[in-house]
């Protein structure tokens, strides 16, 4: 098995099929602008900051690198190509006036790490690692994203939990800051080194996957990202790409499928407008009670009554906390009630466990609108 990287545990979970497609069967992923721009301005940063000498190459030689090296894969017209070309002169114009002045030479500048994690081979570059003035060290990835970040992302993004525990394994410095550098904006959105918690649930997935892989379990998962490049080898979207003698159905031939799904959907949509709607009558009928100081309206044929349903609901960030201090933060690492509830009821957890995790919850009072048919006498 190859190497894992970020890249590739994230294609894993977006869908196993694909990560096959183009980790082990060797297929070429599209070329798209935003990915051969933000090769570009890689490429050019790199340029800037890896020099031998303690002065920057001047700005003009760096525009001259940046138009050399451009990828030109992926743009859909030479407009849509200039426009990035410019816009990416911008960037690097702004990013050289903002750092020229206390230019140094980093610690490192795409600075690979290959390391193992529980046995599992796993490898990454680093844009930019910058070593502060207390000895600890600083991770930094440019983005040339449109959108900024939240600094609540960043304290769970797994590329940069990656990057700690590549860098900390190959150095041995502790780690002081994580950065994702906005270049759009020539901002950085920067949080402290990633909890052991987060490392943790890092470790385990790097293991899930491998362990998925290995065992090649490779199948096709639909998602925000359907249909890709490879949609004629999927079994999600492979049906449009048959001809229409091989669309016919063997055990029923007179069955036209398409005209089914097509009828389908139609019933689909009259269901949506249909749920649309019984919300908006149960709205009616709770504030017409509530109104009315009754429990129940009635004609011959129906009821709609009112019942109060009781549930309790946890605080999950008290939670998460009580159960990352006890190292069982894996136990209900995706935080579902039910999970939760399984596990209080389980014997071997001990009662301060339990006694600590069921502080941490509310009783929720909520009122739901119900329906009957009237009985005929």
């Amino acid at each position: 098995m190859k190497p894992l990287s970020h890249s590739s545990i994230s294609q894993y979970l977006k869908c196993p099929l694909k990560y096959k497609f183009i980790y082990i069967d060797g297929f070429l992923k599209a070329k798209k602008p935003s990915l051969s721009f933000g090769d570009s301005l890689h490429q050019a940063l790199h340029y800037f900051y890896d020099t031998k000498i303690p002065q920057p190459h001047p700005l003009k030689e760096l525009l001259g690198f940046y138009r050399d090296i451009w990828v030109k894969d992926g743009y859909g017209s030479e407009d849509e190509e200039k426009q990035y070309f410019g816009y990416g002169k911008h960037i690097l114009s702004e990013f050289y006036n903002k750092h020229i002045k206390g230019f140094h030479n980093p610690f490192a500048v795409e600075d690979v790490f290959n390391t193992e994690v529980d046995g599992i081979a796993v490898t990454g570059k680093i844009d930019r690692i910058e070593k502060l003035s207390n000895g600890r060290i600083e991770i930094i990835d440019y983005k040339s994203n449109k959108k900024p970040f939240t600094l609540d992302k960043l304290k769970k993004e797994s590329q940069l939990s990656m990057y700690q525990i590549g860098s900390k394994k190959k150095y041995g410095l502790e780690i002081e800051k994580l950065t994702f550098y906005h270049l759009c904006s020539q901002t950085p959105f920067s949080v402290e080194s990633h909890s052991k918690e987060q490392i943790d649930i890092l470790c385990k997935q790097i293991i899930e996957v491998a362990d998925g892989i290995q065992k090649e379990k490779f199948d096709p998962q639909k998602n925000i990202y359907c249909p890709c490049e490879f949609a004629q080898h999927c079994p999600y979207f492979k049906h449009q790409y048959i001809s229409e003698e091989e669309k016919v159905s063997e055990t029923s031939p007179e069955v036209n499928i398409e005209e089914l799904v097509d009828e389908y959907g139609e019933l689909k949509a009259k269901y949506k407008e249909l749920d649309k709607r019984e919300a908006e009558l149960k709205e009616i009928f709770k504030k017409y009670l509530e109104e009315k100081g009754v429990k129940a309206i009635s004609t011959e044929q129906h009821q709609i009554y009112q019942l109060l349903m009781r549930k309790y609901k946890y605080n999950e960030d008290k939670v998460r906390e009580i159960l990352g201090q006890l190292n069982l933060l894996d136990k209900v690492l995706k935080f579902d009630e039910k999970l939760l509830t399984d596990f209080l009821e389980d014997p071997a957890v001990s009662p301060e466990i339990k006694k600590e995790l069921i502080s941490t919850r509310e009783l929720k009072e909520v009122i739901q609108i119900r329906y009957a048919r009237v009985k005929e006498n």
